[in-house]
């Protein structure tokens, strides 16, 4: 099994995504028993190196030069036709320089890609001298290994894995109180514990249940119960990855937490290897604040600032912004850019600001909105009611899918 032979347990190549650009992050197909690939092909799960046409030991300035040529290449002023495929390929840009351009970010996927070099060479991390109860942090936002951008969240019902692109109308705050993390270790135990959920409406806090669902697996739910079947597990470093671990369920052994799809959890059987990623990073959150994006800092300051004719704002009030500079200071870890920097970065994120490049000033692009009385089909409000993580937004989508149901016609 892949577990006798120490591979990393992963998700297999589901084919690339956006066959042109991007290259799936795989282990070699050959050697012992045939090695597959433990990354799922997904935005978060490429190469991005292989995306910016760097070398991964690239620094600052060459990934930024790499990027202005590519957003020069893919701009819509070089590609008037422009098809979704062009699209999507700046899109995929983007998140390619805001990983890796982030101190952060590119760390965590740094990581990632070490494992797979690891695995690769047979190379085992010594894990002997690591103790989870000293190493692992007080608060923490729990990503699976190979997707830095995606982060265990707790919702009413539900707990899932998402992205910041999932949820655009849901704001830094919102998104990462309800992925802030604890564990809670058992007395006398040797690193047994229990994964608390941190931000929660129950005085008496929740914790991760499992829930029996079918053969050996268990979905995990938020809940109050503390009964060892239900909620304890046993905590080990991952032998490839550093700040890495895995959660095998206290009373079912060779069951382990595991990242089964792009957003679901269970606790399976570690047999099942290629159900998906069984290693999780844990980022101390007290960092969470560096995974604020560069379009959330620059907006705060256009709507305080946009006095400009059309609300319009100067690239050159924008650089000297207190808030502006402190994240280029404490996030990226170095000088505000300069007004060419800027241009590129508005340039490839052209959805979403409008430049204007004479007067050398910006402002956002409008939101889409619904059309005035156009009902959102039901369909949407559905999907609302999937996502809804507060009685307000249950309220909301059924009061939406009641309306949608009285429009419908009757016989």
């Amino acid at each position: 099994s892949a577990f006798n032979r120490g591979m990393v347990p992963g998700m297999q190549r589901a084919g690339e995504v956006m066959r042109e650009m991007p290259k799936p992050l795989t282990t070699s197909a050959s050697g012992a028993g045939g090695l597959t690939a433990w990354v799922r092909s997904s935005p978060e799960t490429v190469d991005y190196y292989h995306v910016l046409e760097v070398e991964r030991g690239a620094d600052e300035t060459g990934i930024k030069k790499a990027y202005r040529r590519l957003v020069d290449q893919l701009h819509p002023e070089k590609q008037p036709q422009q098809s979704t495929a062009s699209r999507d390929k700046i899109r995929l840009v983007n998140r390619a320089y805001e990983t890796l351009g982030n101190p952060l970010r590119r760390s965590v996927y740094d990581e990632a890609l070490t494992a797979v070099d690891r695995i690769q060479a047979g190379i085992h991390l010594d894990t002997s001298y690591i103790k989870p109860r000293l190493s692992v942090p007080l608060e923490f936002l729990m990503c699976p290994l190979g997707h830095p951008d995606r982060f265990v969240r707790t919702g009413r019902t539900r707990i899932q894995v998402q992205s910041r692109d999932e949820l655009p109308d849901v704001g830094f705050a919102e998104f990462f109180a309800t992925a802030k993390l604890s564990l809670c270790w058992l007395p006398d135990v040797s690193n047994t514990c229990r994964i608390r959920v941190q931000e929660s409406d129950s005085q008496e806090g929740l914790n991760f249940n499992f829930r029996l669902i079918e053969g050996s697996e268990f979905e995990l739910v938020p809940g109050q119960s503390d009964r060892p079947e239900n909620s304890s597990l046993v905590v080990t470093p991952s032998p490839f990855c550093h700040g890495t671990y895995r959660f095998e369920s206290a009373s079912k052994p060779g069951h382990y937490l595991s990242l089964i799809s792009p957003s679901e959890l269970r606790i399976v059987e570690w047999r099942h290897e290629e159900k998906g990623v069984f290693d999780f990073t844990l980022v101390d959150f007290s960092e969470a604040y560096k995974f604020t994006t560069m379009d959330e800092v620059l907006e705060g300051h256009v709507q305080s600032q946009g006095v400009d004719a059309g609300g319009f704002v100067r690239l050159s009030d924008l650089r000297v912004d207190l808030n502006v500079r402190m994240y280029f200071q404490n996030t990226l870890g170095g000088a505000v850019w300069n007004n060419k920097d800027f241009e590129t970065f508005f340039e490839g994120h052209y959805e979403r600001w409008e430049f204007d490049r004479k007067r050398a000033r910006v402002r956002p692009r409008p939101r889409e909105a619904t059309p005035a009385g156009k009902p959102i089909a039901q369909g949407d409000y559905l999907r609302q009611l999937e996502l809804a993580e507060t009685w307000q937004q249950l309220v909301q989508a059924l009061l939406g899918i009641g309306d949608s149901l009285k429009k419908l016609p009757t016989s």
